[in-house]
């Protein structure tokens, strides 16, 4: 199953939701730093998260007011 996040934060909670087996299609936030984060996660290297992060690998959240950023979408 797949999921959008709408003000994603540094996405903790979407990695929960890539634990449980769903994989990110969409994410934003208007912070820059924590968009930052959240496109490290598909490179994280813990054995216990490994498996969740891979649903990451090729995907990156969108830094920008919602209302603009899934405009082209």
């Amino acid at each position: 199953m797949t999921f959008v996040s709408l003000y994603s934060g540094a996405g903790g909670l979407d990695l929960g939701f890539a634990r449980a087996g769903f994989k990110p299609v969409f994410a934003n936030d208007i912070d820059t730093n924590a968009v930052a984060t959240y496109n490290k996660l598909g490179s994280i290297q813990d054995p216990e998260w490994r498996e969740a992060a891979t649903k990451f690998e090729g995907h990156r959240s969108i830094q920008g007011d919602v209302r603009t950023a899934a405009a082209d979408l």
